[in-house]
This record gives C-alpha cells, structure tokens and sequence, in this order.
C-alpha cells in the first residue's frame, strides 16, 4: 500500500476544486513528458513579450460576478415555481370566465332581440291579414241596367274575374291545339265513333296476313285464282301492317352516313325528311330476323301545312296492348312480331334503342300526348314464327308453310 499523500487542494475563483498536476501520482513515462513540457512553457514565456505585468494585471470578472446584477425574476422562478403557476392559473380562468360571461350576455341579447322581432313580425302579418280579409269582404254594389243593383264581395268578384279570364284561356288553348293537330283528332275520333268498321278491317287483314283470307280459299276451288292469292310474295318495298288500327304503311331506311360521320343535326334532319314518305326504320338498328332490336319511329301529329302523307300514322298507336301483333315485309320476306310491353320514357331516354345479342326485338315509338313532344311512346315487341306464334331464338329460321302447291297453267295468267 502507497502512503497517503497530502495534496494541496485551492478553491479558484468560480468555486471548482483544483488539484496540483505534480501532487498526483504519476508514472516515469508521465513524469518525464510533464517536464519537457514545463522546460518549453518556461523558454516560450523568456521570448514573448508580457502585455501586463505586476499592478497593471488585471483579474478577469467571475461567472458568478456576471449573475450577480439580474433581475430578480430567476430567483423568484427557482424559488417559488408553484405560486408562479398557481398565479398564471389565476389570470387564465379569470379571463375565461369572463369572456363566458360576456358570451352569455350576448347570446340573451341576440335571443330577446329575435323574439321581439318574431313577435313583431306575427303582430304586423295579423294586421294585414284582417286588413286583407275586411278588404275582401267589403260589400260593392253592382248597377245594372233597368234592374236593381246588385250587392257583390270583392272577393266573390275577384273569383268571377278569375273564372272568366281562365275559361277564355282554356278556350283558346283548345281552339288553337286542334287547328294544330286536327288530323290526329279526327283519326282517333272517327275510329271512336264507328269502332266497328276498325274492328272489320282488323279482322280483314289479319286474315290475309296469317293465310285464313277467302282468296287463298278460293285458290284450290277455282282454277283460275290469281297469282297473288296463290303466290307468297311480299311487296315491293318495305312496309308495316298492324291489322288492329288498319295500319299498311312504308318503311323507309335513311343512309347511316351522318350516324358513322357523328353529325347529329344532318341524322335528325335526314330522319324528319324520310318520315315525309312513312314511318322510319332508325338507322344503325337490327334488320328483321336479325339479333337486336328493329326500332322504328313514326309521326303521331304534325303541323298541317308542311309536306307529308303519314303525319298521323302513328296516332292510335296507344291503342296496342301487350298481346297485340304487327306485321314487317322486309326485302320480300315477312315477319310478325307480337307485343310484349307499352309504355312511356322520356325523350332523353335512349336505352329503348338498345340492341340485344340474344333476343330478336321490335319497337315502334311515337311522341305523347298527341300533339307534344312531352313523352315517348314505346311498343315493344318479340319476333314470333309465322304459323306457330312461338318466339324465335337467335338463327332460328320460321316453319315452312304447308300450303298447297298450285300449277302454273291453273293460274289465270
């Protein structure tokens, strides 16, 4: 064991504890790099010049020299912390409970203000009403010639008034709306008053089309039946045959040119421009026998004086119930398709032209009510075979007619 050492400790001007370096155990290694330190501190000291010397050396302030002159704040803080927060606290929740307050005040201000004028607002609307009401019922008498006067209300004259004016619109309205579409009005009154006759022409053409007419009959009595009676040709052009409103009119199918270009405004105008000439086969749309839908849109009221044969065609269409059949020669091949479906859509409504890859549809479309642009009309309807009335799949061709086979030298050619 080494024996204690005495070291002679100092305190220096901040108050830290200073130890001699040479006091302090120190290996020979130690030793001997402390005194060749020394030796160059002491040869450096003898070279350079001392700035202060003696009394003019002047001791550098303290640390605790510097904190001496601060505002007594920091001692309050490291001293006294609790009442510093307990103090911070104070002022906060006495300015929040002020402004509570204050928010109150003018809340139960705002209220009363709203409620007085609420009030204000019944008391004044309950003046004006009694104002109205006495004003109303405020006898006027009425002179009249070679006859007494006449004791009226107002408001029993203002009711007068009213009526009067309302049924002279009316009147008007329904004066000027048959000039307008007095073509319609007559095609569905006369079908109205004589439902008898639409009823035999019906019969008649249902008839001829399904193969029961008394001319097909005749062809295997009389040996000079006509050609037409014997022959199931279709007609020349395209045409549409609904025997229930006695309906045989032309199909006409504008060029798809505008609709593959996208000009709309030529479409719509090709399309108004064919329905001069009968009812349109919508371009764009299936073909009869085709998978898809054959869309098909007709006039049912048009204004008199433009150009056309079929403004009306389609005005009884809303007559059609789901049942109903109608027929379809196209490119010489007939087609019969039966209803399924009546119903309106609204003219922005273009799914009705949608077309199906696994069923064989048809529609017919119109505008309702007549003489408006207001809704659509829409017949749907399903392909069916021709002698079977079963719905037709998707490349599924009719039944072949039985009929009997006629030889040409008994035509009367």
């Amino acid at each position: 064991m080494q024996p204690n050492r005495q070291h002679r400790a100092m305190y220096d001007d901040d108050g830290n504890i200073r130890l001699p370096i040479h006091d302090m155990p120190q290996s020979p290694s130690e030793r001997a790099e402390s005194q060749r330190a020394d030796s160059m501190d002491e040869g450096d000291s003898d070279r350079m010049p001392t700035a202060h010397t003696g009394a003019d050396r002047k001791r550098a302030p303290s640390a605790s020299a510097l904190t001496q002159g601060l505002p007594g704040i920091w001692k309050t803080v490291d001293e006294e912390p609790v009442a510093v927060a307990t103090s911070v606290r104070s002022h906060v929740y006495a300015l929040t409970t002020d402004a509570a307050a204050e928010a109150r005040s003018q809340v139960a201000w705002s209220m009363r203000d709203a409620v007085a004028f609420a009030r204000g607002l019944v008391r004044d609307a309950r003046g004006a009403m009694a104002q109205g009401r006495d004003l109303l019922l405020q006898p006027v008498w009425i002179p009249r010639r070679n006859k007494a006067p006449k004791q009226r209300t107002r408001l029993a004259l203002f009711f007068g008034d009213v009526l009067r004016f309302g049924t002279t619109f009316a009147c008007l309205f329904i004066a000027l709306f048959l000039a307008l579409n007095y073509q319609s009005v007559s095609t569905i009154v006369s079908a109205r008053i004589d439902p008898l006759a639409s009823v035999d022409e019906a019969n008649r053409m249902s008839r001829i089309l399904t193969g029961g007419s008394d001319n097909a009959k005749s062809t295997h009595d009389n040996a000079h039946g006509t050609l037409l009676a014997a022959l199931t040709v279709g007609p020349p052009d395209n045409r549409l045959l609904i025997p229930k409103l006695g309906l045989n009119v032309p199909v006409v199918t504008p060029t798809s040119e505008p609709l593959l270009r996208e000009d709309w405004a030529a479409l719509e105008t090709e399309i108004q421009q064919s329905l001069e000439d009968g009812v349109v086969h919508y371009p764009g749309t299936a073909r009869p026998g085709q998978a898809g839908n054959f869309f098909v849109t007709g006039h049912s009221s048009y204004y008199p004086g433009l150009p056309g044969d079929f403004k009306t065609v389609f005005a009884r269409l809303g007559e059609l119930e789901a049942g109903d059949e109608y027929w379809v020669y196209h490119n010489g091949d007939k087609h019969r398709y039966r209803v399924t479906e009546v119903k309106e859509v609204s003219p922005n409504d273009v799914s009705v032209l949608d077309q199906p890859t696994d069923r064989r549809l048809g529609t017919l479309m119109t505008c309702t009510p007549v003489g408006t642009t207001l809704r659509r009309l829409i017949v749907q309807a399903q392909e069916v075979d021709l002698l079977t009335g079963e719905a037709l799949a998707v490349g599924q061709h009719t039944t072949k007619s039985d009929a009997p086979k006629v030889r040409m030298d008994m035509l009367a050619i």
